[in-house]
């Protein structure tokens, strides 16, 4: 498929796909309810259930955008202004 294996950086927030993407969605869904564990469990894969082809092409297109910032600074921390 053309992809070119590379090493992993650091445990950086900014390419963790369920921080920037999952997580995000799954909190926006389940906003201001309040669950119990098993309830919880339910509701996470509710939400995941929604989550369309598209979602997860799009997420991997932003990993691939964070991950070549990350190269361009050589795993340097960038903090945001």
């Amino acid at each position: 498929k053309g992809f070119q294996i590379i090493k992993h950086a650091s445990y950086s927030h900014d390419l963790a796909p369920t921080d920037y993407f999952l997580f995000p969605k799954v909190k926006s869904a389940l906003a201001g309810t309040t669950l119990t564990d098993s309830e919880l469990k339910t509701a996470w894969e509710g939400v995941i259930a929604t989550l369309k082809e598209d979602d997860f092409n799009m997420a991997f297109s932003k990993w691939k955008h964070r991950f070549q910032k990350c190269i361009d600074v050589d795993g340097n921390f960038v903090e945001k202004c």
